[in-house]
């Protein structure tokens, strides 16, 4: 029982606990439609959190330069 969460996720780009949790919490919600959803639907927001990151660690904002207007 511990190999395929480990297989899957490592197939689709997830950690296992992430996995688990959103088979757990979509069939929960949506019964076993949910469950068929769950995997491609947590792999997606997976990568839209990861491009956020990423957007958000190369904006100015993270990195502290601010084009502030010259007072001149």
């Amino acid at each position: 029982n511990y190999l395929t969460p480990k297989l899957v996720g490592n197939s689709v780009g997830l950690h296992p606990v992430w996995l688990l949790l959103s088979l757990s919490v979509f069939g929960t919600v949506f019964g076993f439609i949910g469950l068929l959803v769950a995997v491609p639907l947590a792999a997606a927001i997976g990568v839209i959190i990861r491009f956020a990151i990423g957007q958000y660690n190369a904006s100015l904002l993270y990195k502290g330069n601010s084009r502030e207007p010259d007072d001149a």
